[in-house]
C-alpha cells in the first residue's frame, strides 16, 4: 500500500520531518553511545566518560555540579581509551568474511560473456566498492548497532545505474511497520550542506528522504521538498535490513555484537582508576615530626628547613618519627581482577574466546565447546548476510528490468548466493583423512566430490573467485571412477560377445583380464 502519495502529502501541511519513532526516541542515546565506542570518539576523546568521584567536583554540594577539582582534570586528561569494541568486531568479521559467499550466474560460463549483475557485483555504490567489500564495511556497522539500513537508489547523474546506500540506526527516525512485521515505510536523515575549500565549514544542514513501496520524496529542514514525491519504480520498498542478530521482542531492531555499550564505559572507567592508584603508590607521603615539649616546632618553620631538598609533594608533619608512609597495594589487585572479570565477560556476551582464557587450566572439551560456540554465532551472522544479499539481488532485477519482469529474468539468470554454513577451520590434513575415510567406506563418488572441493579452497587459497569457480566445474564433471569401470566391463562383454572362433583352451576371457 503506497503511503506517500501524492495526494497523501497533499492533505499534510507540510513534511513531518521532525516526527520520531517512539523507539527512536528509547534506543537513540544508546545508539548514540555505541558509536562512541566502537569509534573512540565524543567523551573517550576528552576524558568525559570519566566518571568523577563525588568529591572531584568543587561545588559537589550542588545538585548538578560544574566545577571539576584539579584532580578530576588531572585524570581526564590522562585517560586512555583502550577500543576493546573495535578489536572485537575485527576479530569476528575477519572470521566470518574469510572464506567470501558464492555468486554464481548460471547462465555464464567460464568463457562466455557475464550476465550484467557479474558486473555491478564489482562496483556496488558507483565509487568501485565490490559486494563483498561493501558488505563487509555495512556488517560493521551493522555489529556496531545491531542493524543498519540498505538503500538501493538510482544513481543521480545517471538514473538506470543501481547503487547502494548505508543508513544506521541514528539516520532513521521513523519508520511503519505491516501488521505482519514488515517494513512499510521509512525517513531516513542526510546531511545537506555542500561547501567547498575555500569556505568556512558553517552548520551543517539535513534533509529527509521519505520511501514507500512505490513513491521516494525528499524534504528539506525548512519543510519544502527538495524532491516531490515520485514513483521509484522498484515495486516494493528498495530497503534490505542488514542484521547481526534479531531480537525476540522487539520489531526491526537488531541485537549489537558488541553488547551493551555501558560495558565499555565501566572498562575506561577501572583502567583511570587503577592508573590513579598506581600513580599515588608509586610516591609515597613523606611524614616529618614536628617534635614536642621545647623542641616543637609549626609547619611553616618544618617547611622552611627542608629547603628545596624535598622529593615528594605529599608531605604530612605529625608528632611520630620521619619516615615514608606506602600505601597497601590490595586496593590496586582488586581493581585489576574486577578489570580483568569484565574483560572475560565482554568477550563471551560476544561468543569470541579470549586469550585469557587459554594461559588457564581448562580441558580440552571445554576449549572445543567454546569453539563451537564462536562458529555456530557465525553461521548465524552468515545466514543474515546471506538473506539480505539475496533480497539486494531481487532487488537489482527489479530496477533494472522493470517489477513485471524480475522474476521472469531472475529465473533466467540462476543467480545463486551461498554463504559458508559451518567456520570450524579445517586443515589439509583433515581434509586428506576424511578423503581416505571415505574412499575406505565406498561412500558415493558425490560425497568425494564434496570433500575434493573443500580441498580446493585449502591447497589454492590464493585463487581468484573466477579461478576457483572454474576448478570446482572441473571437479563436478569428473567422471566416477566406478561408473567408468562398469562402463569398460559392458564394453568388454560386447566385445566377447558368442560370434567367432571359440578361444583356445586355458585362455582366460577378455572380462576377466580386464577385472583382475
Amino acid at each position: 500500500m503506497a503511503i506517500l502519495t501524492t495526494q497523501n502529502f497533499a492533505n499534510a501541511s507540510a513534511p513531518p520531518v521532525g516526527v520520531t519513532h517512539p523507539l527512536y526516541s528509547l534506543w537513540q542515546p544508546v545508539w548514540q553511545k555505541a558509536s562512541y565506542v566502537v569509534e573512540g570518539c565524543g567523551p573517550f576523546l576528552d576524558g568525559g566518560a570519566i566518571w568523577p568521584h563525588p568529591r572531584e567536583w568543587e561545588d559537589h554540594t550542588s545538585e548538578s555540579p560544574t566545577k571539576p577539582t584539579k584532580k578530576l582534570k588531572t585524570r581526564r586528561g590522562m585517560a586512555r581509551y583502550e577500543n576493546v569494541a573495535k578489536l572485537l568486531l575485527t576479530q569476528v568479521s575477519g572470521a566470518l568474511f574469510r572464506s567470501g559467499p558464492q555468486r554464481i550466474v548460471g547462465a555464464q560460463t567460464p568463457e562466455g560473456p557475464s550476465h550484467p549483475i557479474s558486473a555491478w557485483w564489482e562496483d556496488v555504490d558507483g565509487k568501485g566498492t565490490s559486494m563483498s567489500s561493501y558488505l563487509r564495511q555495512a556488517w560493521t556497522a551493522a555489529g556496531t548497532f545491531g542493524h543498519v539500513f540498505v538503500l538501493m537508489d538510482r544513481d543521480e547523474d545517471d538514473t538506470q545505474r543501481l547503487v547502494l546506500r548505508t543508513f544506521t540506526p541514528l539516520d532513521a527516525p521513523d519508520w511503519l511497520l505491516s501488521d505482519e512485521g514488515t517494513l512499510d515505510a521509512i525517513k531516513f536523515v542526510e546531511v545537506a550542506t555542500e561547501r567547498t575549500l575555500f569556505e568556512a565549514p558553517g552548520a551543517e544542514t539535513y534533509r529527509y528522504r521519505y520511501l514507500d513501496d512505490e513513491f521516494v520524496a525528499v524534504a528539506r529542514q525548512d519543510r519544502t521538498y527538495a524532491i516531490a514525491p515520485v514513483p521509484h519504480g522498484f515495486g516494493r520498498l528498495p530497503v534490505v535490513v542488514l542484521y547481526t542478530k534479531r531480537r525476540s521482542l522487539i520489531p526491526l531492531l537488531g541485537e549489537s555484537v558488541i553488547g551493551d555499550p555501558q560495558l565499555y564505559y565501566d572498562l575506561y572507567n577501572l583502567t583511570s582508576e587503577v592508573r590513579e592508584l598506581l600513580r599515588n603508590q608509586t610516591f609515597g607521603v613523606l611524614n616529618v615530626p614536628l617534635g614536642t615539649g621545647d623542641t616543637a616546632v609549626s609547619a611553616e618553620d618544618a617547611k622552611s628547613m627542608m629547603g628545596v631538598i624535598a622529593g615528594t609533594d605529599q608531605v604530612l608533619f605529625t608528632p611520630a618519627l620521619a619516615a615514608y608512609l606506602q600505601p597497601d597495594t590490595a586496593n590496586v589487585e582488586v581493581y585489576q581482577t574486577e578489570r580483568e572479570r569484565l574483560m572475560r565477560t565482554i568477550y563471551r556476551l560476544a561468543a569470541v574466546p579470549w586469550e585469557g582464557d587459554s594461559r588457564d587450566a581448562e580441558s580440552a572439551d571445554s576449549r572445543k565447546v567454546k569453539r563451537d560456540d564462536f562458529n555456530q554465532q557465525l553461521a548465524q551472522y552468515a545466514d543474515e548476510l546471506q538473506a539480505a544479499e539475496r533480497a539486494l539481488v531481487d532487488l537489482w532485477f527489479r530496477g533494472t528490468y522493470g517489477p513485471e519482469r524480475s522474476a521472469q529474468e531472475q529465473a533466467r539468470a540462476q543467480v545463486l548466493v551461498r554463504y559458508p554454513d559451518r567456520f570450524d577451520a579445517d586443515t589439509l590434513d583433515d581434509v586428506k583423512s576424511q578423503a581416505s575415510l571415505l574412499t575406505l567406506l565406498a561412500m558415493p563418488y558425490e560425497v568425494r566430490q564434496a570433500v575434493q572441493t573443500r580441498a580446493l579452497t585449502l591447497m589454492l587459497p590464493d585463487a581468484t573467485p573466477q579461478e576457483t569457480q572454474k576448478l570446482q566445474a572441473a571437479v563436478e564433471a569428473g567422471t566416477d571412477p566406478a561408473a567408468q569401470q562398469m562402463e569398460l566391463l559392458k564394453m568388454a562383454q560386447t566385445v566377447v560377445a558368442p560370434r567367432g572362433p571359440v578361444p583356445p583352451k586355458g585362455t582366460a576371457p577378455l572380462t576377466a583380464r580386464l577385472t583382475a
